[in-house]
């Protein structure tokens, strides 16, 4: 069974400078168009082979995007979301074309269709890579129960936030808790600024357990936080609307109370 979540040459940990492209602004996306949309069982079948890529400097580019991942396979489409616009009036499209990009934006997220699903297994080994200063988040659309469940088991839920939150200065305050496979930021899908909690996902069931040791000295931004442990939620309507209201891939996790 599986349960829809939101959805080489670098090595992990090495900064990735020359990825990041100035000049020229760039569309948001890069392939050809889905018309018409396609059918759920076509949706599924897309979603295989497709990986979120988050926590982007705002100023990657479609081609180097495509430079990071295209040693894993062939790539149907590429495209960007979640970056804050300059002016919402003119419109999202508007703004990407013409570079008018929010820039108090910390990060922005990405997709990838690879044109076979065996190139998703292999470009999750780019998660963690250093691009610009940030820890980009390589990860699958699709993922079986047990994913879901091991997920559930090494991670842990943050509330009171700053809405200005970076992504890094989350990693920093438990990084003494183990080694960290991602962070996760639930942001406004316009302002790009956080809605106040997210979740750190360890590399094993450890880090959750030392995290809740350290759970009342913790502060990010200056601002005293709410650590909690999560449980697993995967009942595929809930997380499909989740996913709807989201902006980052929903890693189908809620805090356990």
């Amino acid at each position: 069974a599986v349960v829809s979540t939101q959805s080489g040459h670098y090595g992990r940990g090495k900064k990735l400078s020359n990825l990041v492209d100035d000049g020229a602004p760039d569309e948001e996306e890069e392939g050809p168009p889905q018309f018409p949309q396609p059918t759920p069982a076509e949706k599924q079948e897309i979603d295989k082979r497709t990986i979120f890529v988050g926590n982007l400097p705002t100023t990657i580019k479609l081609k180097a995007l495509r430079k990071l991942f295209d040693e894993f396979g062939p790539i149907d489409t590429l495209r960007f979301r979640s970056c804050a616009i300059s002016d919402p009036k003119l419109g999202r499209k508007v703004c990407m074309k013409t570079n008018r990009i929010n820039e108090n934006g910390l990060s922005k997220n990405g997709y990838v269709v690879f044109k076979n699903a065996d190139s998703v297994t292999n470009a999750l080994a780019k998660n963690g890579t250093v691009l610009e200063d940030r820890h980009i988040r390589v990860d699958k659309l699709i993922k079986s129960r047990d994913e879901t469940k091991q997920e559930s088991t090494c991670s842990i839920f943050l509330g009171n936030l700053p809405f200005s939150v970076d992504e890094e200065d989350v990693r920093a305050a438990f990084g003494e808790c183990g080694e960290i496979d991602y962070v996760r930021i639930t942001r406004d899908k316009e302002t790009n600024l956080g809605k106040g909690f997210g979740f750190v996902k360890f590399k094993d069931s450890s880090g959750p357990s030392l995290a809740m040791k350290i759970k009342d000295h913790v502060e990010v931004g200056g601002r005293k936080i709410r650590v909690q442990k999560t449980k697993s939620k995967i009942t595929l309507g809930n997380i499909k609307t989740k996913k709807e209201k989201s902006t980052d891939c929903d890693s189908a996790l809620i805090p356990l109370l």
